[in-house]
């Protein structure tokens, strides 16, 4: 169909005694051939402040943006997206502390995939930064061989 929906649940125990919970929301709608609107939603936080580790309380984002693709049952195909947002970020476990801060975000992503019949491969990634006042860049790649007989 022309919308298409997702939502994920993650929960993570530490060894140190945390816990994180992430939530993501996803939803694509086909404006015309090839280009759809995409929103990415999320939620993360940690149940304990860490000084080992990134640890926000609650982070929030909201983003939407264009995907380009080109979909082939056979062959090479290509997706292309950017998603501007903002992510809202609470540090405090204080549960008193009401305070926040706010950031704009852009995220970046490319797929490549080169389908047949009983295969295919795909080399996909993502950028993104703005997240903190820090500077935060993320960057993240995958290959995956799928065989399905």
């Amino acid at each position: 169909g022309a919308a298409a929906f997702s939502f994920g649940v993650d929960r993570m125990w530490l060894s140190d005694g945390n816990d994180r919970t992430q939530l993501q929301l996803g939803a694509r709608y086909a404006l015309w051939r090839g280009v759809s609107a995409i929103y990415s939603g999320g939620m993360i936080g940690f149940d304990q402040a860490s000084a080992s580790y990134w640890d926000p309380r609650r982070f929030t984002s909201h983003a939407i943006g264009l995907e380009l693709s080109t979909q082939q049952d056979s062959g090479f195909s290509v997706s292309a997206r950017v998603l501007p947002g903002i992510g809202r970020m609470n540090d405090s476990f204080d549960p008193t502390d009401s305070t926040s801060r706010s950031a704009s975000q852009l995220s970046t992503g490319l797929a490549l995939a080169y389908r047949r019949r009983w295969w295919s491969l795909t080399l996909d990634g993502d950028y993104a930064h703005g997240v903190r006042d820090s500077g935060y860049h993320s960057a993240r790649a995958s290959a995956r061989l799928r065989i399905t007989p």
